[in-house]
């Protein structure tokens, strides 16, 4: 897919309740959600204490895990790509996603620093992001190995999924999808 772009990712931030996303839904898609949904998947898997791992855009081998199902992180790769070049990663532009996400979402809007340079990796990472049937010990343990203590683990989880939704034609276990195959309940 090949976006038509002017201006820069921050021209597709509207504010945390208006769309359309990137591809031009407007039903039950919103860019944010996506975005950091994105970035948390690309980092997840982090070994802090091997030092592998983070946000390093090996997302866009990691497609086809069952962990990372749906059309929000390809459609989302799709989207940073066409900004993409020599001086600018793809982890950059899936930062940055992140961080503008996060800043529209808040009220009162929360300032986070941000640092470019990162380098994108050029192979999958190792599988392992949280999935909802898993037992809290085993989200805990992967958070933990990731650098991330409970209340921050609590903090993602929760202030993450209050940004976005749960789509039914990706997760019907949980949502049941009637009649719309993007349908979102937040």
């Amino acid at each position: 897919m090949v976006y038509q772009i002017g201006g820069a990712p921050v021209d597709f931030v509207l504010g945390c309740d208006q769309g359309p996303s990137v591809d031009g839904n407007v039903r039950g898609r919103l860019n944010q959600p996506e975005w950091l949904r994105t970035a948390f998947h690309d980092m997840a898997t982090a070994d802090v204490a091997a030092g592998t791992g983070g946000l390093d855009a090996s997302i866009a081998f990691e497609l086809d895990r069952p962990e990372n199902k749906g059309r929000a992180i390809p459609d989302a790769l799709s989207f940073f790509r066409e900004f993409q070049s020599p001086h600018v990663s793809l982890s950059d532009l899936i930062a940055l996603s992140a961080l503008q996400s996060v800043q529209v979402c808040s009220n009162p809007p929360v300032v986070v620093p941000f640092r470019a340079g990162r380098l994108d990796a050029t192979e999958a990472g190792p599988p392992g992001v949280p999935e909802p049937h898993q037992k809290l010990t085993e989200h805990t343990a992967m958070f933990k190995k990731a650098g991330f203590n409970e209340t921050e683990m609590i903090a993602l989880v929760a202030c993450g999924h209050s940004m976005g939704g749960v789509h039914g034609s990706d997760f019907p276990e949980i949502v049941p999808t009637i009649n719309d195959p993007v349908r979102c309940v937040p």
